[in-house]
């Protein structure tokens, strides 16, 4: 029983260490140039936002309650998949923006 609950509290602090770990440098610094990214398409997007689809504008808004955190403070992240979350939800708004521009220039 001693050596389960000593195990046990082993791995909780091991498990803790981990969670308080800051990411590595690399990662924040993927993490702000996903950010950058997503300023510098910002202004576009919101100006052809008005051509979007309701379900566009919906993806737009869901992408940024996610990304919006992120950016705003990139190193306090300490989930591996945070970059790869931040990636996809950028890529996402980039293919809207793709699909905006192409029916800007369409006329439509």
């Amino acid at each position: 029983m001693k050596k389960s609950l000593l195990t046990l509290l082993a791995l909780a602090a091991v498990g803790l260490s981990a969670c308080m770990t800051p990411p590595p440098a690399d990662i924040v610094v993927a993490i702000q140039n996903s950010c950058v990214i997503d300023a510098g398409i910002r202004p576009t997007v919101t100006a052809l936002e008005v051509l979007a689809t309701p379900m566009e504008v919906q993806a737009i808004n869901a992408a940024r309650a996610i990304i919006d955190p992120i950016c705003a403070n990139p190193s306090a992240s300490v989930q591996a998949n945070t970059l790869t979350i931040l990636a996809t939800n950028v890529g996402n708004i980039q293919g809207i923006l793709v699909a905006l521009q192409i029916k800007k220039s369409a006329g439509k």
